[in-house]
């Protein structure tokens, strides 16, 4: 271990903040409106679903169509609230 010539370990100097350039987030903007993309992701869980036989994953699927239809409901709601 690094120790100065009183014994106590160095303390670590960081440049100042102007010397280190801000990054850019890499960010996209998602396609559609939030319950369009609710909507799409409805209609696709539930078409496969159908597809499923009967049993505890079908029933998974199902239940997250549900869900979603609900978080639909919700943020139609509050997007009309003024």
């Amino acid at each position: 271990m690094l120790t100065t010539a009183s014994g106590t370990p160095p303390s670590i100097v960081f440049p100042p903040e102007a010397a280190m350039p801000k990054k850019k987030r890499n960010r996209s903007r998602p396609l559609g409106s939030f319950g369009d993309r609710l909507q799409k992701f409805a209609d696709d869980a539930r078409s496969e679903a159908r597809k499923m036989p009967p049993g505890p994953d079908r029933d998974g699927l199902m239940k997250k169509v549900r869900q979603t239809e609900a978080a639909m409901e919700v943020s139609e709601m509050l997007t009309l609230r003024k």
